[in-house]
């Protein structure tokens, strides 16, 4: 590839970097946590609010395509640099991006079902939707391990700063271990430190890689 294709390259792969943040979080906070129903009726909250669950599910797909968007980009950047490792990358990418469709289809059964019965099911209903955070544990898992590779690429490629690479490795370590947590001991990963410690790094991260890349790019080095 050319140092104009790459650099082209390099900024979407930017910007997905964002967008791979930014529309879960808007997700969650605008229309997923609302179907969080104190009395318990979760089913009702649903019904009563369709379209806007609806939009929640467009959401989750749309996540998808961005997370597999973003390690088709990711693998295209770094494939000269180690192609296997980056085609195993790519490939635990998406498989994320897979799960995350699993979830939508679930949350799209759940509609299509407590629309004929909204009793019935209430019990499954009010674990799917109110242990969301729980169900992404295993795509998390897949998320952290892709990106650790991804990162160790970027470090050996030089394309971006060495300490923002080892940075990235480190923050998706924690995802990986914070996740694994919260499958194997929920109580401790429920805990204020540890919910930060596994989520604020990556954040911070994913918002300086994808303005990094979006705004100045990478080029290759003649040699």
């Amino acid at each position: 590839m050319t140092n104009s294709s790459i650099l082209k390259i390099s900024r979407v792969t930017g910007v997905l970097f964002l967008l791979s943040l930014i529309v879960p979080i808007l997700n969650w906070f605008f229309m997923l946590s609302n179907f969080f129903s104190v009395q318990g009726n979760t089913s009702l909250e649903i019904l009563s609010n369709e379209l806007l669950f609806r939009l929640s599910i467009m959401n989750e797909i749309i996540s998808a395509i961005i997370i597999f968007t973003l390690a088709f980009f990711l693998h295209l950047s770094l494939k000269t640099i180690n192609s296997n490792l980056s085609l195993f990358a790519f490939s635990l990418k998406t498989a994320e991006a897979f799960l995350t469709l699993v979830l939508a289809l679930g949350h799209f059964i759940i509609l299509l079902v407590i629309k004929e019965d909204a009793n019935k099911i209430q019990f499954i209903v009010d674990v799917l939707i109110g242990k969301h955070i729980f169900l992404t544990i295993i795509p998390g898992i897949f998320f952290g391990l892709s990106m650790v590779i991804f990162s160790y690429i970027f470090l050996k490629s030089k394309y971006i700063p060495r300490v923002l690479a080892v940075f990235g490795i480190v923050s998706y370590s924690l995802v990986i271990i914070y996740d694994s947590t919260q499958m194997l001991s929920p109580y401790q990963a429920s805990l204020l430190i540890v919910q930060l410690t596994g989520s604020l790094p990556v954040c911070i991260f994913q918002v300086v890689v994808g303005l990094w890349l979006a705004c100045k790019g990478i080029t290759i080095k003649s040699k």
